[in-house]
């Protein structure tokens, strides 16, 4: 993996990918406040899910989804977070911070800008 930003995190022992019963998100969190979508830019080559997950997660946002879009130029990933208070808050610490040696940029997007993203 290229991501160089390695946090030591407990695991769970279980390794299972299976589909059981799984709670539906509400599309907002529970104060009612609207999620917002952050994209992060300029990634390093080979940059994956797991390592933008980790990112946005020490910067302090909790991840909803996303994807990383690695033939888009340059390649970015877009990641959906709880609310739009924690993107503000990663944006502010993800803009010009360096990931494997490469400056990346963050910012808050709108619906108009994703789109526009997940069809290129």
């Amino acid at each position: 993996s290229s991501c160089s930003w390695r946090v030591a995190m407990p695991r769970s022992r279980s390794r299972s990918r299976s589909t059981g019963r799984r709670k539906e998100r509400s599309p907002s969190p529970d104060d009612g406040e609207p999620m917002a979508w952050i994209q992060i830019g300029d990634l390093p080559p080979k940059s994956n899910w797991s390592c933008m997950r980790r990112l946005v997660t020490q910067a302090g946002g909790k991840i909803l989804g996303g994807k990383v879009y690695p033939s888009h130029r340059p390649p970015c990933a877009l990641a959906r977070i709880g609310t739009e208070k924690e993107a503000d808050l990663v944006a502010q610490k993800l803009n010009g911070s360096e990931l494997s040696g490469r400056r990346i940029s963050c910012r808050i997007i709108g619906d108009e800008d994703r789109r526009k993203i997940e069809n290129s």
